[in-house]
């Protein structure tokens, strides 16, 4: 009888022991899975701030682009004058241009830097269609007064 008491001591011992562990280990383990998932949703948002920071860069050099052969076109005088220049890459090239670029705020300031380069562009190409129109018109008012 006495063993039998000691036993039941026993498990009461041992059911309240789980039992404090086993109340300890969930509130630990909640907080562990909400950690996790702050974590994880953290890291996903950098991700998509960074892809779509380097998606708006790409697509800031493709306008950039267009817009230096609008100002300068192939085959222009000017563009030979500058030939120094270091080539346009590739397009397959541009969408891994900014990838080992981890940090936002670099990939922020080029995008910035990137769009008043843009600024300049438009307004240089539209100085460039004005002075472009102005000859043609001196062209055809020269080629008129010929005829006449």
């Amino acid at each position: 009888m006495l063993s039998l008491v000691r036993r039941r001591d026993d498990w009461r011992k041992h059911a309240s022991i789980s039992s404090l562990v086993s109340a300890d280990i969930q509130p630990i383990r909640f907080q562990h899975i909400g950690i996790t998932a702050n974590t994880s949703l953290t890291e996903l948002k950098k991700l998509v701030i960074l892809t779509d920071l380097r998606t708006e860069l790409a697509s800031l050099d493709d306008e950039i682009d267009s817009l230096r052969n609008t100002i300068k076109p192939p085959g222009s005088p000017l563009r030979e004058l500058n030939s120094m220049e270091a080539p346009t890459p590739s397009a397959t090239t541009k969408s891994t241009k900014y990838d080992n670029i981890t940090d936002a705020a670099k990939l922020t300031r080029l995008a910035k830097a990137k769009e008043k380069t843009k600024q300049l562009l438009e307004s240089k190409a539209g100085w460039a269609g004005m002075n472009k129109s102005k000859a043609e018109d001196q062209a055809a008012q020269a080629a008129r007064t010929m005829l006449a």
